[in-house]
């Protein structure tokens, strides 16, 4: 499974760092902690990049 830094992670969803910190507190994003590094899965961007599928 591939990871990302923060840094990179909020690159490729075009937000900021603390907008990312912001939607692992919330929940919406799930992280990894190794040591003083937080890593976010690549599939955990993927799903956040798709559309949300609209609720009838």
């Amino acid at each position: 499974m591939d990871y990302y830094t923060i840094h990179e992670a909020a690159r490729t969803l075009n937000m900021s760092v603390q907008e990312v910190y912001g939607l692992i507190r919330k929940g919406r994003l799930k992280a990894k902690k190794v040591g003083n590094y937080t890593f976010v899965a690549k599939t955990e961007i993927e799903r956040l990049q798709k559309p949300q599928e609209k609720q009838r």
